[in-house]
C-alpha cells in the first residue's frame, strides 16, 4: 500500500509534462509563466526564412479571425515569393513615370510555399485555390480586383498569403513578398512668392521663411517647408548678389536615400558692420613718441556702439627710447568713407617692443591696413605671432596709397611690423568673423 502512495505522484507528474508538451507542439500557444508576460522580446513570423518584427508588417501581423496563438511560439509559416514581371530589368521593381503614371500589380504573381520549424520551406508550391491573397502599402490595405490592382503611389508593397496550417488544427499560416513601387524625384523649385531679399546682418532673416514645390517622375507634387531642406551658399553678413542651394532628401522605397537640389538667387542689401576695431591716426596728436600709444583706437560692436571695456581687444602702438621711437605726422585721406587728417611713421624695421601695432584680438578676424611709402618703391608690412615668429609677408606697400587685407584664424596677440624701412600707415580695420 505505501508503494501504491509513492507511485502515483510520480505518475501524475509525468501526464503533466507529457501533455504540457504536446500541448506547445500542436497549438503553438504561449505557455510562457506568468512572470514573462512583460517581456520587451518582439513578436516574429516566419517569412521567406527570414525573422521579422512585427512592426515592420502590415496590419495582418496578428494571425485572422481571432487566432489568438502566439506567433513566436507557432512553427508554421509560409514562404512567400514574387515571380511576376515588372516594368523594369528588375522582376520586383516598379517604375513610375510620366508617361506611365500608374502600374498594376498582380497579387497572383507569386509562389508559396509552407515552412517547417526550421523556417524551411517544404513541399511543393501551394495551389492558388488554398490560398488567399492581400496588397498593403506600409499599412493601408489596396483593395483587389480579380487579384490586381492599379496603384499610382510609391512604396514598399506587401503581398501577403494566408492559408489554414496542414499541421496545427484552426492555425492560419501567412507570409509575404515585398513589391517596390519607385516614383523618383524629378524636379524641385522655390515658391514664387517666397521672399529673396534681406537688409545685410548677423542674422539670416529669409531662408527659414522659403517653402517649395517637388515634383516626381509621375507629376505628383509635394509641398516642402524650410523644416524639409537644408541650405547652403547664403551669407547673410555678405552684401550683394549670390546664390544658394536648398537640398532635399528622402528615403525611397527601397530603403536607399535620394537627393535633389535647387539654385535660389538672392540678394543682400546695405552693408553688415561686425564687431571692430579702428586705429586712425587722425586720434593721435602730430609728433614725436619714444613710449607705447594704448589708448588711441576705437571699438565698436555690431550695433556700432563704441565699447571700452576690452571686450573686443585693443590696439597699441609700440615705441621705446632706445632708438624705437615713431612719429605722427599731418596727411590727409579719404578711407572707407573717413576723413583722415594725420599718417603714422613707423620709422624703420620694427620688432617686438617698438615701431610696430600690437594687436590683442579675441577672435578670428579680418585686418584691414592702408599704408603708403614716401618714394617709390616696395617694402613689406608683415604680421607676427606673439613670439613674433612670421604668419603673412603678402602686405606690400608702395608709394601708391592702398589698402592690404590680412586673414587671423584666431584669437591671440600679433604685431604689424615693417620687414626693413619706414612705412607710413594711414588707417587700420580689424573686423571680427564671429
Amino acid at each position: 500500500m505505501k508503494k501504491t502512495k509513492i507511485l502515483l505522484p510520480l505518475l501524475t507528474a509525468a501526464v503533466t509534462v507529457f501533455s504540457a508538451t504536446f500541448g506547445v507542439a500542436c497549438s503553438g500557444k504561449n505557455n510562457k509563466p506568468a512572470d514573462s508576460e512583460n517581456e520587451s522580446e518582439p513578436q516574429k513570423v516566419i517569412v521567406q526564412n527570414t525573422d521579422v518584427d512585427s512592426a515592420d508588417l502590415s496590419p495582418n501581423e496578428s494571425n485572422k479571425d481571432g487566432n489568438a496563438q502566439n506567433s513566436e511560439q507557432q512553427f508554421d509559416g509560409l514562404e512567400v515569393k514574387w515571380v511576376g514581371t515588372s516594368n523594369t530589368v528588375e522582376a520586383d521593381t516598379f517604375e513610375l513615370s510620366s508617361t506611365e503614371k500608374s502600374v498594376e500589380i498582380n497579387a497572383l504573381d507569386i509562389e508559396v510555399r509552407e515552412v517547417n520549424e526550421e523556417g524551411v520551406a517544404f513541399g511543393e508550391p501551394i495551389a492558388q485555390s488554398e490560398y488567399t491573397v492581400e496588397l498593403y502599402n506600409g499599412d493601408k490595405k489596396v483593395e483587389l480586383t480579380d487579384g490586381k490592382a492599379t496603384v499610382s503611389d510609391g512604396g514598399t508593397y506587401q503581398v501577403w498569403a494566408y492559408k489554414n496550417s496542414s499541421r496545427v488544427e484552426n492555425y492560419v499560416c501567412k507570409g509575404f513578398a515585398r513589391v517596390y513601387v519607385m516614383n523618383s524625384l524629378l524636379s524641385m523649385k522655390i515658391d514664387k512668392n517666397c521672399t529673396t531679399t534681406q537688409v545685410a546682418g548677423r542674422e539670416d532673416l529669409i531662408t527659414h521663411t522659403w517653402t517649395y514645390t517637388l515634383t516626381y517622375n509621375n507629376w505628383n507634387k509635394k509641398e516642402l517647408s524650410a523644416s524639409d531642406v537644408t541650405v547652403t551658399g547664403f551669407n547673410p553678413k555678405k552684401s550683394g548678389e549670390g546664390e544658394a542651394t536648398a537640398t532635399y532628401r528622402e528615403v525611397n522605397a527601397k530603403g536607399e536615400y535620394k537627393e535633389i537640389s535647387c539654385k535660389i538667387a538672392f540678394n543682400v542689401t546695405g552693408k553688415f558692420t561686425p564687431n571692430m576695431l579702428v586705429l586712425d591716426p587722425s586720434e593721435i596728436p602730430v609728433g614725436s613718441y619714444n613710449s607705447e600709444i594704448a589708448d588711441k583706437y576705437l571699438a565698436l560692436n555690431e550695433d556700432g556702439n563704441a565699447v571700452t571695456d576690452g571686450s573686443l581687444g585693443s590696439i597699441k602702438v609700440l615705441a621705446d627710447a632706445n632708438g624705437g621711437d615713431i612719429e605722427v605726422k599731418e596727411q590727409t585721406a579719404t578711407i572707407e568713407g573717413n576723413t583722415i587728417t594725420n599718417r603714422l611713421d613707423l620709422r624703420g624695421k620694427g620688432s617686438k617692443e617698438a615701431r610696430s601695432i600690437q594687436l590683442n584680438l579675441t577672435g578670428a578676424a579680418v585686418v584691414t591696413v592702408y599704408a603708403v611709402l614716401s618714394s617709390a618703391g616696395t617694402r613689406t608690412l608683415a604680421l607676427y605671432d606673439e613670439n613674433f615668429d612670421l604668419v603673412d609677408e603678402s602686405c606690400k606697400v608702395t608709394e601708391t596709397l592702398a589698402g592690404s587685407v590680412l586673414k587671423i584664424d584666431k584669437g591671440g596677440t600679433y604685431y604689424l611690423s615693417s620687414v626693413s624701412g619706414g612705412i607710413r600707415i594711414l588707417y587700420l580695420l580689424v573686423e571680427y568673423e564671429n
